[in-house]
């Protein structure tokens, strides 16, 4: 840049170097917002925001001064605790609404829940407070734990495996059935489903597909109990990686658990009926005892599956997100990394662990999916299609009201209505809906009762088996022998002990999760 400086008698022109800017400049306004915006969310404070931020920018393009997380944050109103400064009164309605949903939530659920799903920064302590004012008897209750069994359980990493599990409690009573799946490692919940059924094989199959699709890549191995509606993502994950690595034939490459040993779905299982599930499971009860709902009703059964399916299914996705969104507890007999489950997932070399994920083409998924998922098939109909067209009418007649925990019954009693309306008025297109419905209920039994062939003469991966095929760069295999040697000897923690794939002058561990799980005598086991 020319400066010009002009003399007495001549016009003069100086070259003056201009001196270069010291600080490198900020990511622009929107990157930054949405990563002080995610952080802030997770509950993190200002240094610890920067200490995240700055391993997701480029740092040689881009610098960010620890002064800026709080002068933006301010900004942008994401305010810490002490400036939302909340007390009993104005937290009241908040809480209260979230106890009709969740009557066994403590002041711990209680916080994370306002942080993730309000947007408030409450004291933990102010809420301990509150509970102890309003809810005294319900304080003292959550107290006991019960008598707790230890179970060894073994990983080497994110995605070593994905663990998955099917709940079947609220089938025979509403109609409705649950699956989860587990990464171990950084206990993050990969998929956790709601429908009319979870035996089908090719359902539970289309779950693992679409959260691998979404990863864009599979674990080395799948997990899960020995039932029949397993075999679908047994086939599925076999082929996925026989195709991908053919140093894998002849191998299966999903381990089956017997004997409650598959620990991860079920102690996820144990937190969902404890800490999730009462409040809704009173509401549905509740319609059931009033004579509103009965499941071996054809027609009332349609309504009320699609109306409590998609509603249902929100609040597990909002569960599902707040579980990911919330670190765990420290606890000492455990050697899991302690974190957030999401961060530890998708920053694994944060936490001295590494991600042993494989890669997948979008075609691979989709010879997959036509192969286990079609997505013609019938057990991916939420309801009948001739159902859907009446009941579509019948809930825009009504202007499409929302569906809640407050609303659920009333919806469902105004749209049971409307079809009773229909007999009225059209008894012979009534009567063709309900023989549409018999039909449907009969190829929907079919679907739920459809089973797939066991994979057969392929060789088993047994836990603590050597690895096959691609370990991440620079991992070495420990033998069985020398992981043995360590269990037994000296770890230093009581029942288990962190043992480990050297990675250069890291340790990622194997470790024995030691998970706490209630005893099946005790109050509150499923």
């Amino acid at each position: 840049m020319e400066n010009r400086t002009k003399g007495d008698n001549d016009d003069t022109i100086t070259e003056v170097s201009r001196r270069s800017n010291q600080h490198k400049p900020m990511p622009p306004d929107h990157i930054l917002k949405t990563l002080i915006t995610k952080y802030y969310n997770l509950g993190f404070n200002d240094k610890k925001i920067h200490d995240y931020l700055v391993k997701e920018i480029d740092v040689e393009k881009y610098g960010v001064p620890g002064y800026t997380i709080a002068r933006r944050r301010k900004e942008w109103e994401l305010l810490s605790v002490r400036k939302q400064g909340h007390t009993m009164e104005s937290i009241h309605e908040n809480v209260q609404a979230l106890k009709q949903r969740f009557p066994g939530m403590g002041a711990q659920s209680l916080k994370d829940s306002l942080r993730v799903w309000e947007g408030l920064q409450v004291p933990r302590t102010l809420l301990r407070d509150y509970l102890k004012t309003t809810e005294p008897e319900a304080v003292a209750a959550r107290r006991y734990r019960g008598k707790f069994k230890r179970y060894r359980f073994w990983c080497v990493g994110v995605n070593d495996f994905w663990s998955f599990d099917q709940h079947d409690k609220w089938g025979p009573r509403f109609g409705l059935w649950l699956h989860v799946c587990i990464e171990p490692m950084s206990g993050k919940i990969l998929w956790l489903k709601i429908w009319w059924t979870n035996s089908n094989p090719r359902l539970i199959a289309s779950y693992y597909l679409e959260a691998a699709r979404a990863l864009k890549g599979v674990p080395l191995v799948t997990q899960s109990d020995p039932g029949s509606e397993n075999y679908g993502i047994a086939h599925a994950h076999t082929f996925i990686r026989h195709r991908l690595d053919p140093s894998l034939e002849g191998t299966l490459q999903h381990r089956w658990m017997r004997n409650k040993m598959n620990i991860k779905p079920e102690i996820a299982w144990s937190q969902l009926r404890s800490n999730w599930a009462p409040g809704f499971e009173a509401l549905l009860q509740s319609g059931v005892d009033q004579g509103l709902y009965d499941p071996s009703d054809s027609l009332q059964s349609l309504v009320f599956r699609w109306l409590v399916i998609p509603w249902l299914q929100r609040e597990l996705d909002l569960y599902r997100f707040r579980t990911n969104s919330t670190q765990r507890r420290a606890k000492k007999t455990k050697v899991l990394p302690r974190g957030i489950p999401d961060l530890i997932f998708e920053n694994p070399t944060m936490f001295s662990t590494c991600d042993f994920k494989v890669g997948v083409p979008a075609e691979l998924f989709d010879e997959a999916e036509r192969n286990w998922a079609p997505r013609d098939h019938v057990v991916f109909q939420l309801v009948p299609p001739g159902f859907q067209l009446h009941v579509s009418r019948i809930y825009s007649a009504l202007g499409e009201p929302d569906v809640s925990y407050q609303t659920f019954w009333v919806v469902y009693r105004d749209i049971l209505t409307g079809f009773y309306t229909l007999a009225d008025h059209t008894a012979h297109e009534y009567q063709m809906l309900l023989q549409d419905i018999s039909e449907s209920t009969q190829a929907e039994k079919e679907a739920a009762e459809e089973r797939l062939q066991k994979p057969e003469g392929l060789h088993p991966v047994a836990q603590g088996a050597p690895v096959i095929g691609q370990l991440p760069h620079g991992v070495r295999q420990i033998p069985l022998a020398e992981l043995q040697g360590d269990i037994s000897g000296d770890t230093g923690i009581e029942d288990g002990g962190a043992v480990g794939m050297e990675h250069d002058d890291e340790h990622y561990f194997v470790f024995s999760s030691d998970e706490e799980e209630l005893d099946e005598n005790d109050p509150g086991m499923f």
